[in-house]
């Protein structure tokens, strides 16, 4: 898409949001968030540049801004993360990643997913063996309900969910896929 300004024509620029746990996935968000703002606006929560009302609570924040994205990217790895905290919004018993995923497909943001491999791939072990009323130890996440959210975004129609092996692979994949 493009704006017209005094008869030039000019990109749009599109807003990101990234949606991931924060804490162990830092490095990625980092990343990403500056590979992205090369010709884009992103949100994330560590950025000096994120909407922050010190009136409420982080989480949200968090989901307020949601609303003022074009585009939710979700990371997912091994940690499902906090669960919703904030008083804006109806109390759930989910993370705030989730929540946020809710969020914009309820505003009916194109949503994009990215998920570890190693993630990907243990939670179709984990599966089968709930099925079959096996308890295991996952080795590659902290919390099973992880699985859950995964299988949660499969089903939201928003299913198209992409695997990555490291940073450098997720940024191949999103130039692929948003055509950046």
């Amino acid at each position: 898409f493009e704006t017209f300004v005094a008869g030039i024509s000019l990109p749009r620029v599109t807003t990101y949001f990234i949606c991931s746990t924060c804490y162990d996935l830092k490095d990625v968000r980092s990343e990403l968030a500056n590979y992205l703002k090369q010709n884009n606006k992103v949100l994330w929560s560590e950025s000096d540049e994120f909407p922050v009302d010190f009136r409420i609570h982080s989480h949200d924040v968090c989901l307020h801004n949601v609303a003022l994205c074009d585009h939710l990217i979700v990371i997912i790895d091994r940690r499902y993360g906090g669960i919703y905290a904030g008083k804006d919004f109806p109390q759930k018993d989910i993370s705030i990643t989730q929540y946020e995923i809710e969020t914009a497909l309820s505003l009916e943001k194109p949503v994009t997913t990215f998920v570890r491999s190693n993630v990907w791939n243990e939670r179709a072990t984990y599966k089968k063996n709930k099925k079959a009323n096996i308890d295991i130890i996952p080795a590659h996440v902290d919390d099973v309900r992880v699985f859950d959210l995964i299988d949660f975004i499969n089903q939201s129609g928003q299913n198209w969910i992409y695997q990555f092996e490291n940073s450098v692979d997720l940024k191949v994949k999103l130039e692929n896929i948003l055509q950046l």
